[in-house]
């Protein structure tokens, strides 16, 4: 009985830092972050934040981040780790802040992404980052915002993925 309920715990909170059914703590130190700068509340209950190669997930190459909302499935916020291991403090910070702003709020990216260049919610993580180095997080999250009740933003509600 002992032995079960070891094998029950560590099946639900998983071994170390990594994991299927954990945050990675790498990225979420940078929601941690966001949070602490921004003084929002990013819902970090409501989602998983992993790597893809923790979870052995595999994104399209051109893919930095990934939203995956499955019905009946923990919403899972999957980060690739190559992109991630190449990208610097700003490109990380934008691309944690583009991802859970999909996730907790269903966000989705500019409409037109020619007049809306340097944006957090730019598909784009170069465009996100710029976005952050230029304007600084609070303005661009706020921004982001902005966009969504003025209709500059995709519908989202109904997808299961978004990048």
């Amino acid at each position: 009985m002992k032995r079960l309920f070891i094998l029950l715990i560590l099946g639900i909170s998983g071994c170390g830092g990594r994991g299927y059914f954990n945050h990675d703590l790498e990225l979420i130190k940078y929601v941690d972050a966001i949070e602490e700068h921004t003084g929002l509340d990013l819902f970090k209950d409501d989602y998983l934040i992993v790597f893809d190669t923790s979870i052995k997930y595999t994104l399209d190459d051109r893919v930095t981040g990934q939203c995956k909302s499955i019905k009946g499935n923990p919403t899972r916020i999957i980060i690739s780790e190559s992109y991630w291991n190449s990208f610097d403090t700003e490109e990380r910070l934008s691309l944690i802040a583009h991802e859970v702003l999909h996730c907790s709020f269903r966000l989705g990216h500019v409409k037109d992404t020619k007049q809306h260049t340097g944006r957090l919610m730019s598909p784009y993580t170069s465009d996100s980052a710029q976005c952050v180095k230029n304007l600084g997080m609070i303005h661009c999250i706020e921004e982001a915002f902005a966009q969504s009740e003025a209709g500059q933003l995709e519908d989202i509600s109904a997808s299961e993925h978004i990048h």
